[in-house]
């Protein structure tokens, strides 16, 4: 759907992140992302007391906020991760749109979790394997992938930045799933003006090309969280 217009039905294109992992398409200027974001369901903030839509720049790690990946990893490439690791259930949709004035010579990368290579022990591994998620005050343990029994559905969680296994000495998850990024085969979005990306948070994972130093006031995304009702986004 590249090109395309996210003006087009909410429905058909939810069915198309759902079925996709994510959709590429164009949301004009004029339509504010945050109403546009809220057809598909509840905007939450990144972080407690935040505001509903981030705007995500690069920085150094001297210059980012405490905690973020950005203070981690600074101008350099991103890990494969998953917004909103660190909520008790993480967001459903990440809507991703470069601001008005900006550009970007750093791709963002994506990636369906379904195309990770894992064999069946593996799988084991994520599914049994208990890893400690910080969170505010409140860090809680859970394995990288989950079952959902309110939506009936397996979700992928993922941020190597607030996740760390319980127990690293014995802990087979991580090799695996390191092993599976190292082959895998990632999609590259080019970004453009009035270019917007739904990802289907569960179901995908995405990362960040580096970016050169002049390009850190340049490359400005909104960023929009989305829970259904059902979903509790507790930090």
């Amino acid at each position: 759907m590249a090109g395309s217009t996210a003006e087009a039905n909410t429905s058909r294109i939810a069915l198309d992140v759902f079925r996709l992992g994510w959709v590429e398409a164009l949301l004009p200027y004029r339509i504010d992302l945050l109403s546009y974001a809220a057809k598909f369901g509840r905007p939450v903030p990144s972080r407690r007391y935040g505001p509903l839509v981030d705007r995500l720049a690069p920085k150094p790690k001297e210059e980012a906020r405490r905690n973020s990946m950005s203070a981690q990893r600074g101008l350099g490439r991103f890990p494969f991760h998953s917004d909103g690791a660190y909520f008790r259930v993480p967001p459903r949709f990440v809507f991703l749109r470069l601001a008005e004035g900006a550009s970007s010579n750093s791709d963002t990368l994506l990636l369906r979790t379904r195309e990770l290579a894992f064999s069946e022990r593996q799988l084991a591994d994520l599914r049994r394997e208990i890893w400690v998620i910080r969170s505010g005050y409140s860090p809680f343990y859970a394995p990288v992938l989950r079952y959902n029994g309110a939506f009936t559905s397996w979700f992928l969680r993922y941020d190597p930045c607030c996740m760390t296994p319980a127990i690293p000495r014995s802990n087979r998850s991580e090799a695996a799933l390191q092993n599976a990024f190292a082959v895998a085969k990632p999609a590259a979005v080019t970004w453009a003006p009035e270019k917007i990306v739904i990802i289907d948070n569960w179901r995908a994972l995405h990362a960040r090309e580096a970016v050169r130093a002049e390009d850190c006031d340049r490359r400005v995304l909104e960023r929009i969280l989305i829970v259904s009702d059902q979903e509790e986004p507790n930090e």
